[in-house]
């Protein structure tokens, strides 16, 4: 039984629960590490505020799959058995400590893993291979080195998303009078599918003379050598280890402390040389607040330089992993609550509104749309739908939900002669696997009036969405309000029944359903005739929040600021000099009222 499939104490996902206790025992640990002379010194040498950031997102991590069995435990059907009810195991031994001294269910026992000695020890002896495989690039240096000191500082920028800019781009701020391309610094850490084929993308960088190179083995694919400092260094680590004392081994929290701390630093003091040998003073990435990112930020607060990042997902729920952001300034499509939300653990940033950033990308395939339109209509449907899914586990989108989701709007085409359906699956490699609805799939498609978006990985959704008439999504996600940004209808298909959102206070029944059946009926009453359901798919009380311009530039301020950062620093300002005349720039150009600071929970 997945915790998803299950409904939690106020009727909606218990993966929502999960992500919710998840973080309530992070903080409540953190809040207690505070208190410990380890963290305190640690504090001393790392920004406060992101080391906090690191230790609740670490900590959420570790402690999700303890969350999601006591979910599963306590909401599960009495059918589900668990080898022992009453027992929540932990894998990491130190770790199940400290949670249960402030685990607050005392019918459940918080124990440590069951792991054999041996296992153990095989454990560690991967761990040790795994850390010799990542050095080894120290030994033979890099095929592609940039270091130079009297080189102008760089902005570098981590693969994630590609260079494509018909797609979603790590790119799609790069215009002309932007940045030199020649001052990028375009890094891979891992070979994610958005890349691929690998080989396109190196191709493309050259082409525009974007500088690159791979810092692990295989990142930039075969035969790259990653890059490697010609020594290792030990800045930060040694800054704190030789100023803290030996731990008492049964003083759990402060031992908890420094073993986080030795994996956390020596990251910091990779990246410091990554920044320094490569003159880096600006860091743009995608990602959302991985452990990486924040040690990134970390490096940048030790190397006066700046983490820049932007919105990529619609986000509502403090509970959302997503929503820790590390940035020095982060840019927003529009209202900042959609985009995170401000806690306690949320390291202070500048925030910087300047619009829906990958509208390039949604109007660039207006050939393709219209061709997969014009080949619905010639077999008779006269109302198109495209549908957007999404990824799929044990969170809070199940596999059950999304094969709900599809059997219904399948099913619904084929009862529907005039109906036509556009499928844009979020990750096609999920899509295949749901064979449960291989068989009515087929006759869909069969019927010539249901396409399967070829090539759908990273196209954007505003591009699928404009082969329909209305937009329909799983879950309250992204892809529906991109389509909707792009000017058309869309509708949320929340089979997770997250009543907390703001949007079912003013749009349930309208623009969010959390009933299948009941969306289709009124789809159905708008297929044949709009006037009866006006309101059906419309987010026009809410498109100011979501987007603070709608005018088509946000790619433009994006790149313009990243290039005013850089500016500063040719001048010879500091980090926060940098900053402060990059944003007293950005509020000439756009209005005071577009550049904000958050500082704890407060958005100044």
């Amino acid at each position: 039984m997945l915790s998803g499939d299950l409904q939690g104490p106020d009727g909606s996902s218990a993966a929502f629960e999960v992500f919710r206790l998840s973080t309530r025992y992070a903080v409540s640990i953190v809040e207690r590490l505070h208190r410990t002379e380890a963290y305190r010194r640690l504090a001393m040498v790392v920004s406060s505020d992101v080391l906090d950031a690191y230790y609740v997102r670490y900590l959420c991590d570790r402690i999700r799959p303890a969350a999601a069995d006591f979910c599963v435990a306590e909401y599960g059907p009495a059918t589900v058995r668990r080898i022992d009810p009453t027992v929540i195991r932990l894998e990491d031994p130190l770790l199940s400590l400290l949670l249960r001294e402030v685990w607050d269910a005392p019918q459940y026992e918080i124990v440590g893993p069951n792991r054999t000695s041996l296992e153990c020890s095989v454990t560690m002896v991967r761990r040790f291979a795994q850390n010799m495989w990542n050095r080894i690039g120290s030994l033979f240096g890099s095929a592609r080195r940039l270091d130079d000191p009297a080189a102008p500082f760089r902005l570098a920028v981590e693969a994630g998303e590609g260079v494509d800019r018909t797609k979603r781009s790590d790119l799609f701020w790069l215009q002309e009078g932007t940045v030199p391309p020649a001052r990028l610094l375009y890094y891979f850490t891992h070979q994610y599918e958005y890349l691929k084929p690998i080989e396109w993308t190196r191709r493309e960088l050259d082409r525009c003379g974007i500088p690159w190179m791979a810092l692990r083995w295989n990142a930039a694919g075969r035969w790259v050598l990653p890059w490697a400092p010609a020594f290792v260094p030990a800045w930060t680590t040694k800054a704190y280890f030789e100023g803290i004392r030996e731990c008492d081994p049964d003083d759990h929290w402060s031992l908890f402390v420094v073993t986080v701390a030795r994996e956390l630093l020596p990251e910091v003091d990779y990246w410091r040389a990554f920044f320094r040998a490569h003159r880096v003073k600006v860091q743009f990435s995608i990602s959302p607040a991985h452990l990486m990112g924040i040690a990134q930020r970390i490096a940048l607060d030790l190397e006066d330089g700046v983490q820049v990042a932007t919105q990529r997902s619609f986000i509502t729920q403090s509970w959302n992993e997503h929503s820790l952001r590390p940035q020095h300034v982060f840019f927003t499509w529009g209202d900042p609550r959609y985009a995170f939300q401000p806690d306690d653990f949320n390291s202070n940033k500048f925030l910087l509104r300047a619009g829906f950033t990958y509208e390039g990308a949604s109007s660039s395939r207006v050939a393709q749309t219209e061709e997969i339109r014009a080949q619905l209509k010639a077999a008779g449907a006269r109302f198109i739908v495209t549908l957007f899914d999404n990824a799929y586990g044990d969170f809070h989108i199940t596999r059950a939900m999304m094969v709900r989701f599809y059997r219904a709007f399948l099913q619904w085409l084929l009862k529907n002669e005039e109906a036509g359906l556009v499928i844009k699956p979020k990750k096609p490699q999920l899509f295949e696997k749901l064979h449960e609805i291989h068989d009515v799939l087929r006759e869909a498609v069969n019927s010539r009036r249901c396409v399967v978006m070829p090539g759908a990985l990273g196209i954007c959704p505003g591009a699928a969405a404009g082969c329909a008439d209305l937009s329909v999504g799983i879950f309250l996600g992204t892809a529906v309000i991109e389509a909707v940004l792009g000017g058309y209808r869309g509708v949320h298909c929340d089979l997770s029944r997250l009543s907390s959102h703001p949007f079912y206070q003013w749009g349930k029944g309208k623009v969010v359903f959390d009933d299948e059946l009941k969306l289709i009926e009124a789809l159905t009453r708008y297929m044949y005739d709009p006037a009866d359901e006006p309101d059906l798919g419309d987010h026009s009380p809410v498109l100011r929040e979501l987007d603070s311009f709608r005018d088509g530039q946000a790619s433009r301020r994006v790149g313009e600021y990243m290039g005013w950062l850089l500016e500063a620093f040719d001048s010879g300002s500091n980090r926060d000099e940098a900053i402060a005349s990059a944003n007293e720039r950005y509020a000439r150009a756009w209005g005071q009222e577009k550049v904000s600071r958050l500082i704890g929970r407060r958005i100044l």
